[in-house]
């Protein structure tokens, strides 16, 4: 968190979602940058810090699993990880949570929840 604002990286491949998103964010004032693929992403997260890193899982080059593997490889343990994704298998889900993702959200994503659920897990005691 920088000047009391939390840091957010949006990840997805898909420009129309991740403008959208990033509206409702802006909105309700976290600080946003996006990425459309998992190796921009990458990189800008190696790059800066951020409080945040909110991934589709399918796209390419990079995809939002080996992108939250290489995050949490590279010790960016106190990261929040929220996943948007398609898939809503109870397998899948798991092993999302394996990985390190704290929580995740199945598409078309409910701009108003995913603001919920950032500020519960922004706020929740660790």
């Amino acid at each position: 968190m920088e000047n009391g604002v939390y840091r957010i990286l949006l990840v997805d491949d898909n420009e129309i979602n991740t403008i959208s998103l990033k509206q409702a964010l802006l909105r309700n004032r976290y600080e946003v940058e996006t990425a459309l693929n998992g190796m921009e992403a990458m990189e800008k997260m190696f790059e800066g810090s951020f409080d945040v890193l909110i991934t589709d899982l399918m796209m390419p080059f990079v995809s939002g699993q080996q992108l939250i593997e290489a995050v949490k490889r590279n010790g960016y343990d106190n990261l929040k990880i929220i996943v948007l994704t398609s898939v809503d298998h109870e397998h899948s889900i798991t092993d999302l949570f394996e990985i390190g993702a704290d929580d995740y959200l199945v598409k078309p994503v409910n701009n108003m929840e995913l603001i919920t659920r950032l500020q519960r897990l922004l706020h929740q005691k660790n």
